[in-house]
């Protein structure tokens, strides 16, 4: 993950820890000590399915807002076929009220997790500067040419990411990364979200990771396949 940061491209955190350590290493440790019938269940909010030759496919959860399987989306089949979602099936609303109805209510005034396991309550880009550089350089306005603030690395910018720039105009504009420039170190934004700059009509994907181990047959059937993009 980090190597891939250093390069300029930009992994998910939160697929690549369920992919190797939730679901990974944890898997491999209950199969070890407690043996391979054991099942691991957690709150993710998705669920599952066999489909006719028994594979065990993911599915979305009930409630559309709070589903978790696109951090889901990397794990092996092995894993998802002895794993179990209880919430899955349930809206959050829903979960809150079972949890009231259970002497649970003080769960319910917790704040939600959002954060990596193995960062801690510090940032992510902190953590990423523990293992890569600080290395200032220009945001520059794409349209105008102007440099309009500092960034300490264009490694801890994303495409389409918002950056505050609080010290460069008095209304403290919001602006959106547009591209990085790894070369020159130079990160361009462009001043509002809506920005054709940021819309893409194609792009292209590599290293793919199928579930099942193997494509969808619609996919091999008809060469194509709709998706969801988030």
């Amino acid at each position: 993950m980090i190597s891939k940061y250093k390069k300029g491209v930009t992994p998910n955190p939160d697929i690549l820890c369920n992919r190797y350590i939730k679901f990974g290493s944890l898997r491999k440790y209950i199969d070890t000590y407690f043996g391979p019938d054991n099942w691991i269940s957690t709150g993710h909010y998705a669920r599952t399915s066999r489909d006719g030759s028994g594979q065990t496919e993911l599915k979305l959860s009930r409630d559309k807002v709070k589903d978790q399987t696109f951090f889901l989306s990397q794990i092996s089949q092995a894993a998802l076929s002895k794993t179990v979602f209880p919430v899955g099936g349930l809206e959050k609303r829903q979960v809150k009220k079972l949890a009231d109805e259970n002497n649970l209510a003080f769960v319910n005034g917790k704040k939600e997790s959002m954060g990596l396991c193995f960062v801690g309550d510090r940032k992510f880009n902190h953590f990423l500067r523990d293992y890569i550089p600080v290395k200032k350089g220009p945001i520059v306005d794409f349209a105008s040419g102007e440099v309009v603030g500092t960034h300490e690395g264009v490694q801890f910018c994303t495409i389409g990411q918002s950056i505050d720039l609080p010290y460069v105009k008095k209304e403290a504009p919001t602006v959106f990364v547009y591209k990085r420039d790894p070369e020159t170190n130079t990160v361009f934004v462009v001043s509002r979200r809506s920005s054709p700059l940021l819309w893409r009509s194609t792009f292209s994907v590599q290293c793919f990771h199928w579930i099942s181990g193997s494509p969808p047959r619609k996919l091999l059937n008809d060469g194509k396949v709709s998706s969801y993009m988030r």
